[in-house]
């Protein structure tokens, strides 16, 4: 059994993480596309902490209503965090992919319904017997949280590695550092279903909280000081020594600014067509426009309302259906010409974003020309 100290230890420092990082997304929101679903996923982390904060200190004995919960939130972790980060990050819908994890959820709901209708006293009784020694039931939920937040991590993971044939790597390092903090949260989650059939331990969502939080105080880390630069807006730059450090003034550019910029941008991508640079980077970008990639981000969040990657892939695939319906160059070329770097890139971007494959795209938009004359 770990010790109750040091179990509400690192579950009391990763709710604190968790509470800055919800109010560091949340202070996002006005010019990061997809801040305020990574808000509500470090939210729910932190009701978690405090669920099993509270539960471990004997507070649910004061509160018997609150038993469970936990369960349900933490079969929760997976599937919102897969939504925030595709949002965050501006690839695709994929409905059904993001809606089928929430059954995990909703399954252990209909399981509990039951014992949320219980009295009081009725669940005052099962708390008792599962402070001394966790049911099974509860360990088998935990279990099912752990195994299903594993692999709907590590989905999203497999799913971010499909960028790396559509766009080069100066393109994907908040792509890549996701892909880091993905890989390390299946890692744990296996760790913990490791202890549970190797070790013996029956309080897995306890060593579970205790992974997790070691996990958050390390996604914070890297947020707050290592990344200290990826995030943040900056203007008024300084190039009048270009051999040297830019030096630059943390700020969030205005209204005005912005519109300049936006446009300067937009002139880039339709008279100058640079999406078709398969090497077309942020930092190639702002070295068009005499600025810092950093900038260059916060202009396309808050002008276009897309990430930079979702802008890139709109402009290409728009350009693709334009040359399907008026040449009859082969799909190969067509994808090539417009900036993607390989036929399969170019084929899973445009079913995603279209729906279907781009010979179907042609065949169909022919047929209907055909009939229209």
């Amino acid at each position: 059994m770990i010790p109750s100290l040091f179990n509400s230890l690192f579950l009391g420092f990763g709710l604190f993480q968790c509470l800055l990082l919800f109010m560091y997304y949340l202070r996002l929101r006005s010019w990061k596309v997809g801040s305020v679903p990574m808000a509500i996923s470090f939210f729910i982390l932190s009701l978690v902490f405090s669920f099993s904060i509270l539960y471990s200190n004997g507070f649910a004995l004061e509160f018997p209503h609150m038993a469970r919960f936990g369960f349900l939130l933490g079969a929760l972790i997976g599937p919102v965090f897969a939504i925030a980060i595709r949002a965050y990050l501006g690839y695709p819908k994929d409905l059904l992919g993001e809606m089928l994890p929430f059954l995990v959820p909703f399954g252990i709901f209909i399981y509990s319904f039951p014992f949320f209708l219980q009295s009081s006293t009725e669940k005052l009784k099962f708390i008792r017997e599962d402070l001394l020694a966790p049911h099974p039931e509860c360990t088998m939920m935990s279990l099912i949280a752990v195994v299903s937040n594993a692999l709907f991590f590590g989905r999203v993971y497999f799913r971010l590695k499909t960028f790396e044939d559509e766009f080069p790597k100066e393109s994907l390092k908040e792509v890549k550092l996701f892909q880091n903090y993905l890989k390390i949260s299946s890692l744990i989650f296996l760790f913990v279903c490791f202890f549970y059939v190797f070790i013996g331990e029956k309080r897995i969502d306890t060593v579970t909280n205790i992974a997790i939080a070691i996990w958050v105080l390390g996604f914070a880390w890297l947020r707050f000081y290592s990344e200290s630069n990826l995030d943040r807006p900056v203007a008024n730059i300084d190039f009048s020594e270009p051999d040297k450090e830019l030096k630059y003034k943390k700020s969030f550019l205005s209204q005005s600014q912005l519109e300049e910029m936006g446009k300067q941008i937009e002139f880039l991508l339709d008279d100058k067509e640079m999406y078709k640079d398969t090497d077309l980077s942020l930092d190639l970008i702002a070295r068009n426009l005499k600025t810092n990639h950093q900038t260059v981000s916060q202009v396309i969040n808050r002008y276009f309302q897309k990430s930079f990657l979702e802008l890139i892939r709109e402009y290409r695939i728009q350009n693709t259906k334009e040359l399907l319906l008026q040449t009859d160059h082969p799909i190969l070329r067509i994808g090539l010409d417009a900036g993607f770097n390989s036929k399969t890139s170019f084929l899973r971007a445009f079913r995603e974003e279209v729906g279907c494959t781009p010979s179907e795209f042609r065949e169909r938009n022919t047929v209907l020309n055909q009939k229209s004359t």
